[in-house]
């Protein structure tokens, strides 16, 4: 003990002491007040009481003879089961490696967690339809074999990878000697997902390296994409090697996706084809710095019938005052004037850079209305001139030989009546391109190389395990499942297993998974359900599907809603020790719970006295999904979102909630759906009068009806014993493991600030009754897909697919929009172009943008198919537009670092890590001082985690875990020995941590002993060994005094 050091008995059962100055006179009483405090240390640590359930030590490791066991915690897992967990689980927007940057594509460096092991090398086997292991890698490089690392970036779901954390992932065969995961079933819709690779150069690493793949033919992609083709298919990895199209073109298109067939999944052309020589538009990818500005051409009723005339016509109409718009461009292949409303008589100039990928001879093709004309490096290509309608053909070329590399282009279109369409093709020898299926299937626990995380069974087989595994089968913890259901999926949740041992589900010789309906069983069995394969649409199909004109309701689209704060208030009731579940939350058997056979457990009280745990066993809640909750605002005790009747006292989620917002000093204005009366469905800003009293989280889901009720029920649950009826506190603490956003979105430094920029979309008319009146209900769009093409210190593009309703429909694409952002000084520029539609419904399309002076949310394009005489005006375009239409281009500067940040700081599940947890230090009842919530000093709850890096997850909670074991410490009774008959002697104690793991949470020891002691000297006098010589030395050794805490109390 080192001088200087204080402490007490709190009420955590520490011990307070502190350090002195060496005295004289110090009364014997010290003595023996010390051993008595010593030997309550070893009454008041958790004891084992008469009751059924407590805790047993592990085989064959007892206790040492002089201790009792100490009370494992009692852990009710919280789990959300909304659509969003079978997205991927490496989405090419996400810091994975902590180091503040975007890790787009793979990334040889970081670890990717999931079913393959990072440092195994596999062979695919088609005849057992599987990946099988067949060497190790110390560098996760494995020439003409699959990469284990690249599989999971490739392969994984976010369901996958939770599953592995929980309990090693799910098996789709389990028998003693062999073991086979799966990955989750993924519909053939936007949850489907691709990945593409180019080159070294444009992707960092050698593909020969990580597949049996060979590199693209020059122009081509490999292309990856992940789906199911029907309910009774194995979940696929699709490869189509050597493809000229890009990924989106595969995976976000109309429906289905990931399919046969490319550009339209239902009429589009074959995705694999034969060598052959063939026309094609120009792909976006061949342009840099492409711009177009349009210029009026009022008075110029002729067309160009050459060249100079041509020239002619630009000197004349090019001019400032004529022109009429100017912006990015993503490619020469579309219909109409970009800029306004101007469709009649204007000039297009297409300016920018071809990049060709070789040295050779190329043909390029012009078409569009009226003339049009192609110039590269100065020389005249291809024109068609005069007036005329597009003929859709590949008749009016040119050829060039080009050197490898940046050519400058000019392409030019006039127009004179109506809608001019214009496209730039060129010819091109391609490659063969084969499209093959791979069933996302590993074999793993082989004896000659088994994963980090399998166990070897008794049997001898070896079994991958997670946290359950780990602190269950032993009963370091007992665990409890709370899951979300398909018949209240916007209600609260449903008790799937009551808390109890792990052993009932694994078979302790073998390590399987038993037929028990338990937490391993109902987690394996949450899937997405209700997607049909016949028309590629939710039930109930066209148009019951599309809910447009409101929010859903309880059963509608089950797939979607996730009420965290509802689930956590039913968990607090379920420690509370109800007899039933929440009325409003309950269902009788229904078509999806009950055929995905997920059970429904009878409600026990945890702590009764026929067969319930020992009153000492701490509750914990280990709440597990999506960081944005949704539709979690209703039914919870003191909503401010009308009346909800509660059988726990004292809870008051509003009143709560506004106590937090107060602490944490959330005031002024902030943009969200809803604040009290104040709702208009889309991310604006408005004044906060409490955190109680506002739902709608931005940008996530405006009108989602998401709120912070999860931090005002765990605030609820952490200061406030939940079971009275039973002897001492049942206090809950909440750990909480936020699985990361789907949304894109941008942090681009812009000087000394930082400006993000998030898409967001609306439907505001045109078909299903959705109108654009401001206080009507308009969906907002879902974020389907996206790709981040470039991302650079001052410049970014990205692709952003967009589906036009909140939830079921067909979940696909409807409208695919391109963002393009470049900074300059203190100032970005941000450039929208409207690219693709199909839809029945107008939807218009932009940005939230917060960290400028001009904050807010900003719809800036309509959709690519929506007729500019059909577009209307809805309230948050910019600008405002009544009788026209919004462009399809757009281009806006914002200054940066003026304004305050408009986002709310941190999402729900922060705050609930954070309030749910902390360690009243100073007894006030608010985690203000740091060192409440926040030991490590990294600015997040110690009981928070965010699952950007799901490798990083587990050893979170690992690290939680053994921190929850730790704490459970026993002690024996003080002794004193003397060496002679003045008193001069030691004061001995052993104290005991019944399990220790180290912090990857692999291994465990058990009762982990250590020895303290003090000296006694001839005064009787506590003293510590303070210059660590071993002996007593009164000049130097330090006294310990005892004193009494003037504000807790403490000794």
């Amino acid at each position: 003990m080192k001088a200087g050091f204080s402490s007490g008995f709190s009420n955590s059962g520490v011990l307070l002491l502190r350090a002195a100055k060496p005295t004289q006179g110090i009364f014997q009483l010290k003595l023996l007040l010390f051993v008595c405090l010593c030997n309550m240390l070893s009454l008041i640590l958790p004891q084992t009481s008469g009751h059924a359930r407590a805790a047993e030590s592990p085989p064959n490791e007892p206790p040492p003879l002089f201790l009792n066991g100490a009370v494992p915690p009692l852990v009710m897992l919280v789990m959300e089961r909304d659509h969003s967990l079978y997205y991927e689980a490496y989405n090419d927007a996400t810091d994975l490696d902590g180091d503040g940057e975007l890790d787009i594509g793979y990334k040889p460096a970081i670890d990717y967690y999931g079913y393959f092991d990072c440092h195994t090398c596999y062979e695919y086997r088609p005849a057992a339809a599987r990946f099988e292991p067949v060497s190790v890698t110390p560098d996760k490089r494995c020439p003409g074999r699959w990469s284990g690392d690249f599989l999971n970036y490739l392969t994984m779901s976010r369901i996958d990878c939770l599953r592995k954390v929980l309990y090693g992932g799910y098996r789709s065969t389990d028998t003693e000697t062999q073991t086979v995961l799966e990955r989750s079933f993924i519909p053939q819709d936007a949850h489907s997902w691709g990945k593409e690779y180019e080159s070294i150069e444009t992707n960092g690493y050698d593909i020969r390296e990580y597949t049996p793949l060979s590199f693209p033919e020059p122009g081509t992609r490999h292309l990856f994409a992940n789906t199911s083709l029907s309910e009774a298919s194995p979940p696929l990895l699709r490869v189509l090697t050597n493809s000229t199209y890009r990924v989106w073109e595969w995976v976000s298109i109309e429906r289905p996706v990931a399919g046969t067939r490319c550009l339209n999944g239902a009429t589009g052309p074959d995705c694999a084809h034969d060598r052959s020589l063939i026309w094609e538009p120009v792909p976006g990818t061949a342009f840099e710095q492409l711009t177009v500005t349009a210029f009026d051409t009022t008075g110029y009723a002729l067309c160009p019938a050459d060249h100079d005339e041509y020239d002619a016509l630009v000197a004349a109409v090019a001019v400032e005052e004529r022109k009429r718009g100017s912006g990015a461009a993503i490619n020469i292949n579309g219909v109409g004037n970009p800029f306004g409303n101007q469709q009649n008589n204007y000039l297009s100039i297409f300016n920018g850079q071809l990049q060709v990928p070789r040295t050779a001879i190329y043909t390029f093709a012009v078409d569009g209305s009226d003339a049009v004309e192609l110039i590269i490096d100065g020389t005249v290509i291809a024109g068609w001139y005069g007036a005329h309608a597009a003929c859709g053909c590949t008749v009016h070329t040119g050829t060039i030989q080009l050197m490898a590399g940046i050519h400058r282009l000019v392409f030019r279109q006039q127009n004179t009546n109506g809608n001019g369409s214009y496209s730039l093709s060129w010819q091109r020898l391609i490659a063969a391109s084969v499209l093959t299926d791979y069933a996302v299937r590993v074999m793993v626990g082989v004896p000659a190389m088994p994963e980090a995380n399998c166990k070897q069974y008794p049997s001898g087989g070896h079994k991958p395990v997670g946290l359950l595994q780990r602190y269950g089968e032993s009963e370091h913890m007992y665990f409890g499942l709370l899951t979300g259901s398909f018949a209240k999926n916007i209600s609260g949740g449903v008790l799937r297993k009551n808390i109890g041992s792990l052993r009932d589900e694994i078979n302790p010789q073998t390590g399987q998974v038993t037929a028990l309906n338990g937490i391993i069983k109902t987690i394996d069995k949450l899937r997405i359900y209700g997607f049909r394969y016949d028309d590629y649409m939710y039930e109930p199909g066209w148009p019951g599907a599309w809910i447009a004109t409101r929010p859903m309701t309880d059963g509608e689209q089950g797939n979607w809603g996730n009420p965290v704060a509802e689930m956590m208030y039913e968990a607090v009731r379920y420690f509370a020790g109800k007899p039933a579940p929440t009325p409003d939350f309950d269902y009788r058997e229904t078509a999806a719970d009950t055929a995905l056979g997920l059970p429904k457990a009878v409600w026990k009280d945890p702590y009764n006295e026929e067969d319930g745990f020992n009153y000492c066993a701490k509750p914990f809640l280990l709440v597990l999904g999506d960081a944005k909750p949704s539709y979690d605002s209703e039914s919870v005790p003191g909503t401010a979102f009308g009346s909800f009747a509660s059988d726990v006292s004292g809870l008051n989620a509003a009143t709560l909630a506004n106590a937090i917002g107060s602490v944490e000093g959330i005031n002024g204005s902030y943009l969200i759906g809803q604040s009290g009366s104040q709702a208009d469905g889309a991310c604006t800003e408005k004044t906060l009068n409490g955190l109680g009293t506002i739902r709608g989280l931005c940008p996530d889901a405006p009108t989602g009806n998401g709120s912070f009720y999860a931090a005002a029920v765990a605030y609820y649950g952490n200061r406030n014993d939940v079971n009275s009826r039973v002897p001492n506190d049942q206090n809950i603490t909440v750990i909480a493991a936020g699985m990361p956003s789907s949304l894109p979105q941008l942090a681009i430094p812009v000087g000394d600030s930082v400006v993000t920029i998030i898409p967001f979309a609306k439907s505001v008319g045109g078909c299903l009754g959705v109108v654009p009146d401001e206080g009507s209900f308009q969906p907002t769009n879902t974020v389907a897909d996206f790709y981040i093409e470039q991302k650079t210190a001052d410049r970014g593009r990205l692709r952003v697919n967009f589906e036009d309703m909140e939830q079921g429909a067909d979940h696909d694409m409807d409208a695919i929009v391109f963002y393009e952002y470049q900074v300059y000084g203190n100032t970005v520029t941000m450039s929208v172009v409207s690219e693709s539609a199909s839809s029945c419904l107008i939807q218009h399309l932009g940005y939230i943008i917060s960290g400028t002076t001009e904050d807010g949310t900003y719809l800036v394009v309509r959709d690519r198919d929506t007729d500019e005489s059909a577009d209307v005006n809805y309230f948050l375009d910019t600008p405002q537009h009544p009788g026209s239409a919004l462009p399809l281009h757009s281009t806006r500067s914002f200054t940066a670092g003026s304004s305050e940040q408009k986002m709310l700081p941190h999402n729900p599940l922060w705050y609930a890590a954070k309030w749910g947890a902390f360690e009243d230090h100073n007894g006030n009842n608010v985690p203000d001082d740091p060192t409440e919530w926040d030991a490590d000093k990294d600015g997040t709850p110690d009981h928070y985690f965010y699952g950007s890096s799901m490798l990083r997850l587990e050893e979170q909670l690992n690290k939680s875990f053994a921190a929850m074991m730790q704490k459970t410490v026993s002690g024996s009774a003080a002794a004193v020995w003397s060496a002679g008959g003045k008193g001069e002697g030691m004061l001995l104690q052993a104290y005991f941590k019944p399990y220790l793991t180290d912090t990857n949470g692999l291994h465990t020891i058990t009762w982990a002993g250590y020895l303290q002691s003090l000296w006694i000297d001839s005064y009787g006098n506590l003293r510590e060994d303070t210059v660590h010589d071993y002996h007593l030395n009164p000049a130097e050794d330090k006294i310990i005094e005892l004193f009494q805490d003037a504000g807790s109390g403490d000794i």
